[in-house]
């Protein structure tokens, strides 16, 4: 699972919230009108790219235009265009949307970003932009509202998120004993440990002394651990 409008896939797996909304955007009870808001807000300009928070299928889309999406069901006229996609357990509502992704289908083709209900949509895709559709204009200001919908209630959906989001770099092997191995390099010794800064690094102390006080050399490494044990243990494929 990611946040939906992060500017970087990176980011988007990142727990901090890429674009907090400010006062009133929370979800939660709003004093200044009254009522609940069952969503999080999440400002970013018009234009801005909304990325879905997880696999599914599309579950509902409308343009609130003569366009041939359906119509707003009863009580939603006022989140604009939007749409509503479907996953394994929940069902995410993203509001405001702008109006260029729903051109295509408008002058009867298919949409640009997604199909219609039942197409499927992968973690990331992009499924529209931020607009300024409805209430997304002044005073409120261009933003997305995302709602997460949990057997029938809409609920908080930060912590939701931020408590699913998808997996980051595969951890570092830990520093084992079968981590740790002898290299050999034109006559000189090399003490290989795995670096703990979560990527597939190593730390290289080497020469023919003690090897406290030598320079570290850490090379960079994609691929898995023995494959760098592997490569390293024969003399002549010592990375540079």
């Amino acid at each position: 699972m990611q946040w939906p409008v992060a500017p970087t896939a990176a980011e988007r797996t990142q727990p901090a919230i890429p674009y907090p909304a400010g006062s009133g955007g929370e979800y939660g009870w709003r004093a200044d009108v009254g009522r609940m808001h069952y969503g999080y807000d999440f400002r970013a300009p018009a234009g801005h790219p909304v990325h879905a928070i997880a696999p599914g299928r599309v579950y509902f889309v409308a343009s609130g235009m003569d366009d041939g999406s359906a119509a707003y069901p009863a009580g939603w006229a006022a989140g604009g265009r939007q749409v509503w996609i479907q996953h394994d357990g929940f069902v995410s509502r993203y509001l405001h949307l702008s109006e260029p992704q729903y051109a295509a289908l408008r002058a009867g083709g298919a949409p640009i970003y997604f199909g219609g209900p039942g197409t499927p949509v992968e973690e990331g895709q992009l499924i529209g932009t931020v607009g300024g559709t409805n209430f997304a204009g002044p005073p409120y200001g261009a933003h997305l509202h995302l709602e997460v919908v949990v057997d029938g209630a809409q609920i908080d959906p930060i912590p939701y998120i931020r408590e699913r989001l998808s997996a980051g770099p595969a951890p570092v092997p830990g520093r084992k004993e079968s981590n740790v191995f002898i290299a050999i390099r034109n006559g000189s010794w090399y003490l290989i440990t795995p670096a703990e800064n979560g990527k597939l690094h190593a730390s290289v102390l080497g020469g023919q002394d003690v090897p406290s006080g030598l320079p570290t050399v850490t090379f960079n490494w994609a691929n898995s651990w023995s494959q760098f044990k592997a490569r390293l243990v024969n003399p002549s494929n010592v990375p540079n």
